[in-house]
């Protein structure tokens, strides 16, 4: 293999030099995540998703690290809970890919709010936050609703607690699963 001082992986099979367009496309969604946390004026609602900085820095993270083995959107569709996605990740890092673990963490946020999927009744705080697409406080007032109240029923017991839109549990509702 020519080059292979361009390669982070140990793989052959999977592997693709790092310089080319993973570093553009980063490069090109960090510049447009600048505007909108530069002009952003208004404090957040506390049902709201994270910052678009958080947001920005999660999928280059994404784009950046998974690109170096393969196509960055070869996980689109694979719902998976937050265990299946811990998997994912350290099987990236036994093939070699090599990050920061902030950076295999963002990866992860990144995982879990676009493709994740969780039980909405033993899940902690910081696997629901990401799937639910809120910020951790609301997450938090999930599993303080869930202990004071027991086990929800269906997703759409979520929308009694406070603070939580239920427009997005609407819109994520596949993502949440109810079992005892």
């Amino acid at each position: 293999m020519g080059n292979s001082w361009l390669m982070h992986c140990r793989s052959d099979t999977f592997c693709r030099p790092v310089v080319g367009r993973s570093f553009v496309s980063a490069f090109g969604l960090w510049l447009l995540a600048v505007p909108v946390t530069l002009f952003a004026d208004e404090p957040r609602a506390s049902s709201a998703g994270p910052d678009p900085a958080q947001l920005a820095a999660e999928l280059t993270a994404h784009v950046e690290i998974c690109s170096m083995c393969h196509d960055a959107n070869l996980v689109a569709g694979f719902l998976r809970t937050p265990a299946e996605w811990d998997e994912v990740v350290a099987r990236m890092q036994s093939y070699g890919t090599i990050a920061l673990p902030a950076q295999f963490s963002l990866v992860r946020n990144y995982l879990l709010r676009s493709f994740g999927r969780v039980n909405i009744n033993t899940a902690p705080a910081a696997d629901l936050a990401p799937v639910m697409d809120v910020q951790p406080e609301s997450a938090e007032a999930v599993v303080a609703y869930r202990k004071e109240h027991g086990d929800f029923k269906s997703p759409d017991d979520l929308k009694s607690v406070p603070g939580i839109d239920p427009a997005k549990i609407d819109q994520r509702k596949n993502r949440l699963v109810v079992t005892p």
